[in-house]
């Protein structure tokens, strides 16, 4: 009798052994199964950080280039606003030039037109005291 309850004993001893390494080996997968997801989150986690970076220097890229298109943009105003106003100065100028110059025409022909006239009534003068002489 003392040897079948030895071996119930150790029947029951030898489950109670496989349920623990039963329990023990299901713990174990399942703390690798928990390993693995945690690697493989991690994995998504830096994929979505790479993604974001990436998306985050594209947008850096971008305003980037913007800023440098606005810049061009306003080097070419600036350019454009000079040289529209150089050229209304040399309007200006020629355009002072040109009465400069129609205004020393006009005196020039005006001292011609008196200078004329100066010398028909010396003229006509002259032919008065001869008619008088005469």
């Amino acid at each position: 009798r003392d040897e079948a309850e030895a071996a119930a004993a150790a029947a029951l001893a030898s489950k109670q052994r496989e349920r623990e390494e039963k329990e023990m080996a299901d713990r174990l997968k399942r703390l690798e199964e928990a390993k693995e997801e945690e690697r493989r989150q991690e994995k998504v986690r830096e994929e979505r950080d790479r993604e974001e970076k990436a998306a985050m220097e594209e947008a850096k890229a971008a305003r980037a280039a913007l800023k440098h298109a606005e810049e061009a943009k306003e080097r070419e105003r600036a350019r454009r606003s000079t040289d529209w106003h150089r050229s209304q100065m040399l309007r200006d100028e020629e355009l002072r030039i040109e009465r400069e110059r129609t205004d020393a025409s006009r005196r020039k022909a005006e001292a011609a037109r008196a200078e004329r006239e100066a010398k028909a009534r010396a003229t006509a003068e002259q032919t008065l005291v001869r008619v008088a002489k005469a």
